[in-house]
Parts: C-alpha cells; structure tokens; sequence
C-alpha cells in the first residue's frame, strides 16, 4: 500500500514541469532542467522533492521518468506554444492534484468540468467557428489531449467528445444538424457519447442487436449499450444500430440521439473500472 501521507487515488504522473520535454523550462529544487538532458539529470533533479515522486507497489517511491525524446515540429511554432501555456494554466487552475483525486474516488468528472472547458475554448477547438468552435486544427487538439495526460487526466473524455463525435456531424451531418449540434458541443452544453459497444457483443459491429425501425418521420430505436465513455453526463449520443440484419455492413446505420427528450431513454449505472478511475463509463 502507498504511505499513510499519500493519497490512495495518486495521480501517477504529478509533475508536469520534468514532462514539458525539451523546453527547458522544467524547475526542480529550485534547479532548472536544460534542453536535451538526460534522464538521469531529469531524476536528479527531482530528488529531494516528494511532490515529483510517484508511487510504485512493488518499488516504492521512485522519481517520475520522462521521455527525452525532441518535440514534433508542429509544438515548435510559436502560436502551439502560447496555447500549449495557455491549456496547461488552465487544468492547473480547474484540475490540480486534488480535484483529480476526488474525481478518481467518485468515479466520474463533475458536470461543471465540461462548462469550463467550453468557456476556455477546448471542447471541439478544430471546429470550424462559424460553427461555434475554435476554428483551429489538429494540432490544437492535440495538444489539449497532451495536457490531459501530464495533469494525470487522460480519463476526461473530451477527446472522443471533440475529436470523435464533432467530426461525425461536422463531415456526415446536414446543414441544420451542423448548426443545432455543433456550438452546443463546443461550449460544453452538450456532452457527445458513441453508443458502440453491446452486452455480449462487445465491439464487433456484425454483430450488433440493436435495431432500428422506420416510425414516421423518424426510427425507433430498441437494444442496449454498455462500457459507454461519458455515459452518465452524455446529452448526444451518436448510437450505432442495425436498420436491416441481413445486408451487412450496408445496413448497419448511425443515429443521433437527443437523451434529454427521448422517450424511453434509459441511463445505466455508473461502471466501476479495474483502472482509468474517473472515466465516466456506464
């Protein structure tokens, strides 16, 4: 078990400076880390500083390890770097060691994580803006996804959120669509969910149960989901569903649900995880 001073849900990784490879920025001990040391210089100089150290169960404490490795080109233009300080001010102000660890414990983000993070601009940042997002690129988003995990919240799941579902409505959706969905996703109003994965079936999509049936102007949807990341805060889901079993894939389709008005909607429990802690999965 870790020591008694530490906390049980400890992130693994508590030291974003040591991780901001390359940048010669990295302070420990009141000593600075510069561009291109090795790792033994990196762990030298996180000794002595308990709040850089992670625990191992079978180790012990030992200093957090980085990769030495360059920085793409990408992370070298001036504007990422801006943004790159900006995000990474951000979760340090909305998602310290603490917050992270309650979220660990409850096994879920709270609500409001996903409002701040649409006010800061980093839900859906590569969308365009007369859509309501950013209008940035890839590369923004990646970067976002970077902080993510130097804050030791990689579980928070704005990636699939931006990077998944946005683009689904964004390439496949119609103009209204766009419009309706698109600016709700990026100021964190909407939460969006991919509702795969089926009890038994796991992720193969030959073998989804799930059907679809024409019903007026719209489908009725019947079947179940489960292992769903951001299932317990998701207000869009994008549910994959059979609308004729025996042509294959050519009859397998994707279905937008609004879950705040539909009819017979019902939320599952919240999954507790072997690991990933404050995944919100149901």
């Amino acid at each position: 078990d870790p020591p008694p001073d530490r906390p049980t849900h400890q992130r693994d990784v508590t030291c974003r400076q040591l991780a901001r490879d390359g940048r010669g920025d990295a302070r420990a001990g009141g000593g600075e880390v510069d561009d291109g040391a090795d790792l033994g210089a990196v762990q030298d100089a996180a000794r002595g500083r308990p709040d850089l150290l992670r625990w191992t169960p079978f180790l012990g404490e030992l200093p957090v390890s980085v990769l030495n490795v360059e920085r793409p080109d990408f992370m070298q233009e001036e504007d990422i770097r801006i943004f790159e300080d900006a995000v990474a001010k951000f979760f340090e102000q909305n998602a310290p060691p603490e917050t992270v660890d309650k979220w660990r414990a409850q096994h879920c983000v709270d609500r409001d994580m996903w409002t701040k993070a649409g006010e800061a601009g980093l839900l859906c940042a590569s969308m365009p803006e007369e859509y309501g997002g950013a209008g940035g690129t890839f590369a923004h988003e990646a970067v976002i996804n970077r902080e993510f995990a130097l804050g030791g919240f990689d579980t928070f799941g704005a990636p699939l959120h931006s990077d998944i579902v946005a683009p689904y409505i964004l390439h496949y959706g119609t103009e209204e669509q766009k419009k309706r969905w698109l600016p709700n996703l990026a100021t964190g109003e909407m939460v969006g969910a991919i509702a795969m994965t089926e009890p038994g079936t796991g992720s193969d999509l030959q073998g989804v149960r799930t059907s679809a049936k024409k019903s007026g102007n719209g489908y009725v949807l019947n079947g179940s989901k489960t292992f769903i990341t951001n299932g317990q805060h998701a207000n869009l889901v994008i549910v994959v569903a059979k609308t004729d079993p025996k042509a294959g894939a050519k009859g397998t389709s994707l279905f937008v649900v609004e879950t705040d008005d539909a009819q017979g909607f019902r939320r599952g429990r919240k999954l507790k995880k072997l690991g990933m802690d404050s995944a919100d999965t149901s």
